[in-house]
């Protein structure tokens, strides 16, 4: 008699404890399954098991591709069970996907597939009964009616996974979970979704999210400078040759770095990796990988990497079956690593120089205007001194932002603690036509005089009292439209 190869109570309890890096990344491998089924629509329902807020979430992952065979769902939930094991064509390899990542986030996993026929199979996987040795492997696949949830979203054929008892989930508050995976799918599918893939999270489509600011994204106002390609060839002993593509961007410093650290980080501009790692167009890794020797600093939040290659490369960036991060070879980092450390410190210096100048340029005006501040008493400011000429008048930080906004008016002002505040709106013809082009052309004593101009309105308007205020802001509006409509006329 043999010894069985594992023991299902321990090893299922052992996998459990493999781990994802978030319910997004175990997701992903559904959606994975679903790419590979050629699948053009993918429905993820997140919903609680019962009426309160303190019960569970039920999650489920719904497609339109070519649905499975008996044989197929039977193997679906086998840990290895897979007609594709090895390929390298697609997305999966091991098999070990869809059992793995719903073990991670649930304790029971309900797998359903149908085809044109309109009959549903299902089969089951429940960790509780195994552990508890009640039960020993999968249920068998039977014909069963598709659960409400699914069949509200249903194509005429596709698969459906539902986890339930999911104890693994670490979001307990139902908008902060799908916040998350409206955010991190949105990314990791991103290539997918330009490829017309659509993803929906309760019904709303989830929109695609490129950490290296390519495409058009909030702020939308500068334009990223996108470099040329680095292509390194690897010639792979009995397949056919490969390639790593490396593309590099630069963000736009200088119409940007004037938004305040709140708005960076709801872009996307701080506060997250400087190099994406993509597997046959699947984000599989963020953060720093393959920049040899050179350390990450915050200038290098100003430019971006994405590295792509193909799983049959797998092997040299050191891809596990959950597909979460690479270990990239000795091998590999030889190849690659000195031509990407060598570009990421060109690039840290030519953001480095940027703020440079745009510190050279601002500190002349802002200077002049901090030191001419107690000779400048405007509104509530001369009330205040009136009251008490011995006391001190203590000049405020003067800081210019560039930002772009909705509103009409080509700036605005406000104090914000012991500073003044001037934020330009990018947006308008003004700061298009007039500021920045003669920020770039004209001399330091020029661009100096324009600053001075615009911060000796800024006074006036955060100094006024309330009633005044309002009056400024609809002088300053109207001069807005004005000046934007005889600017685009130009």
């Amino acid at each position: 008699m043999t010894t069985p190869l594992v023991r299902s109570d321990t090893f299922i309890r052992a996998t459990r404890e493999t781990g994802y890096r978030s319910t997004a990344f175990a997701i992903a491998e559904l959606i994975d399954n679903a790419i590979q089924a050629a699948a053009e629509h993918v429905n993820v329902v997140v919903e609680r098991e019962g009426p309160t807020k303190e019960t569970g979430l039920t999650v489920a992952v719904i497609d339109d591709g070519v649905g499975m065979t008996p044989d197929q769902l039977g193997q679906a939930l086998q840990f290895g069970g897979s007609s594709r094991f090895n390929s390298r064509t697609g997305q999966g390899r091991f098999g070990m996907g869809l059992p793995n990542a719903s073990l991670s986030q649930a304790r029971h996993v309900d797998v359903y597939s149908w085809n044109d026929t309109g009959h549903s199979l299902h089969t089951c996987l429940d960790s509780d009964a195994i552990a508890a040795g009640t039960l020993s492997g999968l249920a068998p696949v039977t014909p069963k009616a598709l659960p409400p949830s699914v069949r509200s979203v249903s194509a005429p054929r596709g698969t459906a996974v539902v986890w339930s008892k999911c104890d693994r989930i670490p979001y307990r508050r139902l908008g902060m979970l799908t916040r998350h995976l409206h955010r991190e799918l949105g990314r990791i599918f991103r290539r997918y979704i330009d490829r017309q893939l659509v993803i929906r999270l309760n019904g709303e489509k989830v929109r695609a999210v490129d950490p290296i600011q390519v495409r058009p994204s909030p702020p939308s106002d500068g334009a990223v400078n996108l470099l040329p390609p680095l292509v390194f060839p690897f010639a792979l002993p009995g397949r056919n040759a490969s390639e790593v593509r490396v593309t590099f961007a630069v963000l736009p410093v200088e119409k940007w770095a004037g938004l305040s650290n709140e708005q960076k980080k709801a872009a996307g501009i701080t506060g997250s990796g400087t190099v994406s790692v993509l597997r046959a167009g699947r984000e599989i890794a963020l953060g720093w990988y393959l920049m040899g020797a050179k350390r990450r600093e915050n200038y290098d939040d100003w430019w971006r990497c994405e590295i792509a290659f193909e799983p049959s490369l797998d092997e040299w960036f050191g891809v596990s079956h959950s597909k979460q991060g690479i270990r990239p070879t000795p091998a590999l980092v030889d190849a690659i690593s000195p031509s990407l450390e060598s570009q990421a410190r060109t690039l840290n210096r030519l953001v480095r120089d940027q703020f440079a100048k745009l510190k050279e340029r601002a500190s002349t005006a802002i200077a002049v205007a901090e030191m001419s501040h107690h000779k400048l008493l405007l509104g509530v400011e001369a009330t205040i001194a009136a009251a008490s000429r011995q006391e001190r008048i203590v000049s405020p930080a003067y800081v210019i932002e560039m930002r772009p906004s909705g509103d009409a008016a080509f700036l605005s002002a406000r104090r914000r603690l012991d500073k003044l505040v001037l934020a330009l709106n990018t947006n308008h013809p003004f700061y298009c036509r007039l500021y920045e082009p003669f920020r770039q052309e004209s001399s330091k004593s020029l661009r100096r005089s324009l600053d001075l101009l615009l911060l000796s309105l800024a006074r006036v308007l955060a100094s006024a009292d309330q009633r005044d205020r309002e009056s400024w802001n609809r002088l300053v509006t109207s001069w807005s439209d004005a000046a934007a409509l005889l600017l685009e006329e130009r």
